[in-house]
């Protein structure tokens, strides 16, 4: 019996450890505290779920540098009189298409 209640004892300290790099230990060790290694078991798949959070907020981050710093970008391209794609200005065959470009003068 002392077992099981030394584990109980654990389990809070476990959950909210589990959870305390997502500034969520309170919830963790509340979830070991009355649910054992049920709780834990819950602050583990928590912590999954704010993992993902963490992931696609960090990817959304990194798509709005890349469109600002695309935006900074000013290519000097002109359209493609065969296949309508655009192609640098100084290029001498278009890229999609392999046609040759008639240079403007």
């Amino acid at each position: 019996m002392s077992f099981i209640a030394m584990i109980w004892l654990v389990c809070p300290f476990i959950g909210g450890g589990l959870l305390s790099s997502y500034n969520r230990a309170g919830t963790g060790f509340l979830l070991g505290l009355f649910l054992g290694p049920i709780g834990c078991i819950l602050a583990w798949t928590f912590r999954g779920e704010e993992k993902k959070k963490e992931s696609l907020r960090l990817h959304q981050e990194n798509l709005t540098v890349i469109k600002a710093s695309q935006s900074l970008v000013k290519r000097d391209e002109v359209e493609c009189p065969f296949c309508a794609e655009l192609v640098l200005r100084k290029a001498l065959v278009c890229k999609h298409c392999n046609s040759g470009l008639v240079k403007d003068k």
